[in-house]
């Protein structure tokens, strides 16, 4: 099972790392993310790739329709620290029931009960 370190928000994202890292690793970790994925090389480079939000990129054929989406005031996902948590919970816990292992009600149960030990451990809950 891999473990969620810590997540970080940078500019409007979200980073994960794994656990077996020292604080002062993930925060250059973070660091080096946070830059890579808001450069306007990397968006120059990576255009058809993803929709990138960030200044200077040019959508292609297949980012039109998100950017129409975002021009006419939708939503963004509602990327809270509460969403990495459930995010880490189901990648964590989801396993198991993907390799057979385990009952699609039995994978829920273990990703309730693995958010809310993460969201009362962070005070969430």
């Amino acid at each position: 099972m891999v473990e969620i370190f810590q997540l970080q928000h940078y500019g409007g994202m979200v980073l994960h790392l794994q656990k077996n890292r020292s604080d002062a690793d993930a925060e250059a970790s973070f660091r080096a993310m946070a830059h890579a994925a808001s450069s306007k090389k990397m968006v120059a480079k990576a255009a058809d790739q993803a929709v990138w939000l960030i200044e200077g990129f040019v959508p292609g054929p297949k980012s039109v329709g998100v950017i129409k989406a975002v021009e006419m005031g939708a939503k963004p996902y509602p990327m809270l620290p509460q969403m990495g948590l459930m995010h880490g919970a189901l990648g964590n816990e989801i396993v198991e029931f993907l390799q057979g292992n385990e009952t699609a009600e039995q994978a829920l149960k273990d990703v309730e009960a693995a958010y809310m030990t993460k969201a009362k451990e962070q005070g969430f809950l």
